[in-house]
């Protein structure tokens, strides 16, 4: 607060929609997160309108249709549900955004606080969605049981205990009897 009385400073509230550019406090980063999120997954609800109805949505732009026309052979609607096809003979149901931390957290604790690497394995027939693998490679790393039970890496710096070698320490001396 010191640093700021030097100045002559008149704070006034303005309301969001009359701020010309909005500073970084005003920004919530995890609405702005979940639009860039929606955005490059744009092309899966257009696919599931072109299996079901067999013609383009007619907001669909020239990017997304083209998307569309690569990617269609990948999906499957079944009872509609939407499935992918991830390898031959294994599809999984495509995830909604709303529902992927809730599915991530259940299976993560459900199956023992897996790895990232074995994680993906129990879940490549389970879910399916176009961040899959970046979204779990995170929701590993931040997993708060994971960081304080992880095993301990070669890599890993250790601290050995200390012997005391003080020869001027006779033995009791210290929290023993006197």
């Amino acid at each position: 607060m010191d640093q700021f009385q030097q100045y002559n400073l008149i704070i006034k509230y303005r309301p969001g929609s009359q701020a010309i550019v909005p500073d970084a406090i005003s920004r919530r980063p995890d609405y702005f997160n979940a639009l860039v999120i929606q955005n490059a997954e744009d092309y899966v609800p257009h696919v599931r309108h072109f299996l079901e109805n067999k013609s383009f949505p007619t907001d669909a732009s020239e990017a997304d249709r083209a998307k569309i026309i690569v990617e269609v052979e990948k999906f499957n609607v079944e009872d509609g549900v939407l499935f992918r096809k991830v390898r031959e003979g294994i599809e999984a149901p495509y995830i909604d955004f709303q529902f992927r931390g809730d599915f991530m957290q259940k299976m993560h604790d459900q199956y023992g606080h897996l790895s990232y690497t074995s994680l993906v394995n129990v879940l490549e027939s389970r879910a399916w969605w176009p961040s899959m693998e970046k979204d779990l490679r995170q929701f590993v790393a931040s997993c708060p049981n994971c960081q304080v039970h992880q095993r301990q890496r070669l890599s890993q710096e250790r601290e050995h205990g200390r012997l005391v070698t003080d020869p001027s320490i006779q033995p009791f001396q210290r929290g023993g009897l006197t």
